[in-house]
């Protein structure tokens, strides 16, 4: 064949279904997963069909935990700060019975009693309940005109004033009950704290002839409030009804005093600064202005961290005023959510597992169903080649099987063709060869006729 014809052939195969690649060139994605093996399609394909499925449960399983792990977290947290609500106006309501048992004090409330009694004398029954409740540093009574008459404080606390201008005094003698003040700054002592106060009353006229107030400060709700007590990762806020935050962690926004530690009125030079909740959280607002439970994930304006947060209005509790006071509870994002990651570990070492395993396992089979048919295909090749001895180990009865049965029929009847070529072919030669010996021997045989006859001739003439 000359060169020309053979490159024409070239081109004409080339332009009849295959694209001419050079060197440097890319091969589409269709023609490199063409050019992929049996074995690896199959493998390729069976490994897809096999982690799919779970790729999509573990994505769906995922989902489905965080939500639900998100509500729970924030049932959960509500139902902290719940409880701390619960516990902040169950202890403010003892404070309030606290306020109406000294108020009837009988050495206050009898005139007789609160006429032969020196100042000493009252002072040391205020002293008596000041020593049985801790949670209080300052205890005293004043007359209509706001002088104490009576007074218990514990020692370092400047003493007492005239208490007339007082809000939570003129409260109490406006309503004729018990108040609860919000929490304030102390004009004598600068302490940040919350007053209980009430009218006292006489026994026999039930006149109002004086007032009792008591001081809390604020500080000193964490160590007498079990459920505001630091945990791990988590901080409690509680806040006024002006949405300011009177209690937070390590004293943050309660008990500030002034910074000189003197007892004049407070002008200047105080380091409190009351703050409003959504100053030290951004975006609790939407909870707050509503007064709806509710969690957000916030980053806390001073520790630069980010909190879920989560809100609980105000409740009120019977037989308590209305305090009008919320909880926050901060808890940091490690802790809070360390459940929720500990069930997306598992979810992922399963799924992860789970898609090993069925890789594994859709190789193997893959491989094992893939090899007869990778066995019939070689032995088809050298078949091909001319190696009619070549056979397919058979097994079962399968369609593979089958085929495996017709490559060996077809084998065995190219090899019986063959033979009879060969036979036949032998017969043609040896037919050949009698046919050659025949023709020799006839143009001998007519030679010497020939021969023979022109001496006969010469003879006859």
């Amino acid at each position: 064949m000359q060169p020309s014809v053979v490159n024409s052939a070239m081109q004409s195969s080339t332009s009849a279904g295959q694209t001419k690649f050079y060197p440097g060139s890319k091969r589409p994605s269709s023609l490199r997963w063409r050019s992929l093996s049996l074995r690896v399609k199959g493998i390729l394909l069976a490994v897809a069909m096999s982690t799919l499925p779970v790729f999509i449960v573990g994505t769906t399983a995922f989902l489905v935990v965080r939500e639900v792990s998100r509500a729970e977290l924030e049932k959960h947290e509500t139902l902290l700060a719940s409880g701390v609500q619960s516990h902040l106006n169950q202890y403010m309501w003892e404070r309030f019975g606290d306020i109406k048992a000294i108020s009837n004090l009988d050495i206050f409330t009898n005139s007789r009693r609160r006429e032969t009694a020196t100042a000493r004398e009252k002072s040391k029954a205020l002293e008596q309940f000041l020593k049985a409740y801790p949670v209080y540093n300052s205890i005293a009574v004043f007359d209509l005109n706001g002088d104490p008459i009576g007074v218990a404080q514990e020692k370092g606390v400047p003493p007492l004033g005239n208490h007339s201008d007082r809000s939570y005094i003129k409260e109490a003698l406006r309503t004729r009950q018990p108040v609860i003040s919000q929490p304030l700054i102390s004009t004598s002592s600068g302490i940040f704290s919350i007053y209980t106060a009430a009218p006292v009353r006489d026994q026999e006229t039930g006149e109002i002839i004086g007032t009792v107030r008591a001081r809390i400060p604020v500080n000193r709700l964490g160590e007498l409030i079990p459920a505001l007590k630091p945990q791990a990762g988590r901080s409690y806020y509680l806040i006024n009804a002006s949405g300011k935050a009177f209690y937070g962690p390590e004293g943050q926004y309660t008990n500030q005093t002034k910074s000189n530690g003197s007892s004049a009125t407070i002008k200047e030079n105080t380091i409190h600064q009351e703050q409003r909740i959504e100053t030290i959280f951004p975006g609790i607002e939407t909870l707050t202005k509503a007064k709806q439970a509710g969690s957000i994930v916030t980053q806390h304006s001073r520790l630069s961290a980010t909190q879920f947060v989560t809100y609980a209005p105000p409740t009120q509790l019977a037989g308590l005023p209305d305090l009008n006071w919320s909880v926050a509870l901060a808890t940091d994002l490690s802790v809070a959510f360390a459940a929720q990651r500990q069930e997306l570990l598992v979810i992922l070492i399963g799924s992860g597992s789970t898609a090993l395993i069925a890789t594994l396992l859709a190789a193997y089979l893959t491989n094992r169903a893939v090899r007869p048919i990778l066995a019939a295909a070689q032995a088809v090749k050298q078949i091909g080649e001319g190696k009619l001895d070549t056979r397919v180990v058979v097994k079962g009865e399968d369609e593979l099987a089958v085929l495996g049965t017709n490559i060996n029929q077809m084998a065995d009847q190219l090899q019986i063709l063959l033979e009879t070529l060969r036979q036949n072919e032998a017969r043609l030669k040896e037919q050949n060869d009698v046919l050659s010996d025949l023709a020799r021997n006839e143009a001998v045989v007519q030679g010497n006729l020939k021969v023979r006859g022109g001496a006969m001739r010469k003879r006859w003439l």
